[in-house]
């Protein structure tokens, strides 16, 4: 290729999109990233890859969490007006791996999002609670931005549980909304934003597999401390194998604690690209739980006929 660049295929599968999305300026995970601060750790002038000391095999739990849309409802009320709501089902379980890997927790959830007072939904094949919707928008996108916070509620609740019977605690994406769950981290595959500033970008392709990038600061509206990870696997270009880790921890030294355990845990569950589609990131006790709680929340035609049929 002409231009003094060199072209590469990311290693996902296409069809799951690509761990690097494009800086748009746009927030993410309701958050815009302003207040940066590179420092906390280190001073930016002595910033290098980490590799953190070499540990044991612990207990590390890992928790996950699927939703999905079992119908889209409309409210007609007597005067003509409509409002928009779903009813969805949601499960969150645990994975823990302290020798083996086994599903200590799983719950699953059925709600009826609508934005007017409502009974529960009882049909032949379950039953959708109502939970009132939080503001008065009934967009779609409103209604997404609740389905997923009762996924984060579920989770939080069976998360908690695992907590005291794990060291590290990793959640399947950002913090937020998780930040009360004791030793847990946040493991995010897909970057929206790349945090880091010109000079000190070239990091990124500086670590080996099992490094770390020093931790730095998130500032408002949720304040969390963050930090870069190179896993194991094929590298093709510099953010190969790249996932980012934040924690919602004040206390110093129980942070670079925390980020040091998980660089050194957790690329031992990296997934191999000959049996999952977004390895290494995807991590393998994650995509295991993926799968189980997927079933977990029955089949979704039959729930969509019985909620037809209920409403008929």
């Amino acid at each position: 290729m002409s231009g003094g660049g060199r072209l590469s295929v990311e290693a996902w599968s296409p069809e799951y999109g690509s761990p690097l999305e494009g800086d748009d300026g746009a927030p993410v995970d309701g958050d815009d990233p302003t207040g940066l601060d590179f420092g906390v750790e280190v001073p930016v002038a002595a910033w290098e890859p980490r590799r953190p000391p070499s540990v044991p095999e612990r207990p590390v739990a890992f928790t996950d969490g699927v939703r999905r849309v079992d119908g889209n409802l409309v409210w007609t009320a007597d005067d003509g007006t409509i409002h928009l709501g779903l009813a969805a089902s949601v499960a969150a379980g645990v994975v823990r791996c302290d020798g083996e890997a086994r599903i200590t927790d799983v719950a699953v959830d059925r709600v009826l999002l609508l934005g007017v007072p409502a009974e529960a939904l009882r049909t032949r094949s379950g039953t959708w609670r109502h939970r009132p919707l939080r503001g008065t928008v009934e967009d779609p996108g409103r209604l997404s931005i609740e389905l997923q916070q009762v996924m984060a509620d579920l989770e939080v609740s069976v998360a908690a549980d695992a907590a005291h019977r794990a060291e590290l605690v990793v959640v399947d994406g950002p913090i937020r909304r998780r930040e009360g769950v004791p030793n847990a981290v946040g493991h995010i595959k897909t970057h929206h934003h790349r945090y880091l500033p010109p000079a000190l970008a070239p990091i990124i392709g500086e670590l080996d597999a099992g490094e770390r990038t020093p931790m730095f600061a998130i500032g408002a509206p949720f304040p969390r401390l963050s930090w870069y990870l190179r896993l194991p696997g094929p590298r093709q270009h510099p953010w190969s194998g790249i996932v980012r880790h934040e924690i919602a921890v004040d206390d110093e030294h129980e942070a670079r604690r925390l980020a040091d355990l998980a660089a050194a845990l957790i690329p031992r569950f990296a997934s191999r690209p000959a049996r999952d589609p977004r390895a290494p990131q995807n991590l393998t006790p994650i995509s295991g739980l993926e799968s189980q709680l997927r079933h977990r929340l029955g089949d979704g035609l039959m729930l969509y006929r019985a909620l037809r049929a209920a409403l008929a």
